[in-house]
């Protein structure tokens, strides 16, 4: 997001310790989620339905991380 927005939106205030932090926090909850799919692909791979089946997945864009 550019400068003028930020301002505009009033985004401009947010001090950059909590947008440090706003960002660990998403990183951790990714890397949680990244896991717990990791774990019901490892389960599903030996299911015999996979053999027949397409997995999709999707996420956000992520909530702009602070910019």
């Amino acid at each position: 997001m550019n400068r003028a927005r930020r301002s505009k939106g009033g985004y401009d205030t947010v001090p950059p310790a909590s947008i440090r932090l706003a960002r660990a926090a998403y990183r951790a909850k990714v890397s949680f989620v990244d896991e717990l799919v990791g774990e019901i692909l490892d389960h599903f791979s030996e299911s015999p339905l996979s053999r027949d089946s397409l997995t999709v997945y999707t996420s956000d864009h992520g909530e702009m991380l602070g910019e």
